[in-house]
């Protein structure tokens, strides 16, 4: 590339990286606007589709599959024209569109998913997920397996653009659509109705009832080493999602960092395999105070 550079003006890079990108927009585009099988006998609306979303794409091909995802629920010509003159300007705008369309009663599900997949460390399993919106802290039992959506794929649709599925064989996972979504709701620029119940606090509050999902029928000032569930107890739990100032509540609180039992054998072995060092070494840390007090 330097030597490329040697004779060839930056401005005409910059001219043909442009026209690379318009390129293949322009075919994304195309390709995107063929598959919305509603509009295959329209040929008048396909060309309004791709006409309207070449002029406004500005690059971003995040926002058009963005765009894509909203005219893909347009049932008539007159809501797919609503949508192309409504056209949100910026990629942060189109996610703002996005939460506030959610329906309202599916709001607190959405970000209660959304909160878990930007504080967790690793994607989030769909079962895993499905668990996650079945816990409900204000009804005793707090997790009842009947509650549980019947179709998990369904999941995403609680988000709407904001995630997506992965399949490797016969393993689903969902996560973040694009690291585009994680630094947005990271961002101050959410509107503060948008902003609430995304922070911090709030998402290690999520994390907490995944804990609860482990021990199944735990009610408060209950044994926190009961046992159950998929990760066995809370410290293997916080553990494996890499929690670190959970786990150290829960060891102060009395968890036992050497109780064997499940898939990980304890909460060390947890932390390790799932290669979170920091909670591996203060597990260890408290693991040797403990006996030096025995």
């Amino acid at each position: 590339m330097a030597s490329f550079n040697g004779w060839v003006r930056n401005d005409k890079i910059i001219q043909l990286q442009s026209e690379l990108v318009s390129d293949d927009i322009t075919a994304y585009t195309k390709a995107r606007v063929s598959e919305i099988a509603r509009w295959k006998e329209r040929s008048d609306i396909q060309a309004e589709i791709e006409t309207t979303l070449l002029e406004k794409a500005n690059g971003m091909f995040r926002w058009l599959a963005c765009q894509f995802d909203t005219l893909e629920q347009c049932l008539d010509p007159p809501s797919v024209r609503r949508e192309l003159q409504n056209l949100p300007k910026t990629l942060d705008a189109t996610y703002a569109q996005i939460l506030q369309r959610i329906h309202p009663n599916h709001l607190s599900t959405a970000k209660r998913l959304l909160q878990f997949l930007t504080y967790s460390e690793r994607p989030l399993k769909l079962e895993e997920a499905v668990d996650l919106i079945t816990v409900d802290p204000s009804s005793q039992p707090v997790f009842s397996p009947e509650n549980r959506m019947p179709i998990p794929e369904e999941i995403i649709q609680y988000c709407s653009s904001l995630v997506v599925p992965v399949y490797e064989g016969k393993r689903a996972e969902i996560q973040l659509a694009h690291f585009s979504v994680k630094e947005y709701l990271l961002s101050d620029r959410l509107e503060p109705d948008l902003a609430e119940g995304l922070d911090e606090i709030s998402a290690k509050a999520s994390i907490v009832d995944k804990a609860l999902i482990s021990m199944p029928k735990v009610e408060k000032g209950a044994d926190i080493n009961a046992q159950g569930g998929e990760y066995v107890n809370a410290l293997q739990a916080v553990s494996v999602f890499g929690h670190l100032e959970m786990a150290e509540m829960l060891i102060q609180k009395g968890a036992d960092i050497n109780a064997r039992c499940g898939e990980h054998g304890n909460a060390l072995q947890a932390a390790l395999e799932t290669g979170h060092r920091k909670i591996a070494e203060m597990l260890i840390q408290n693991s040797a105070e403990r006996m030096d007090r025995l």
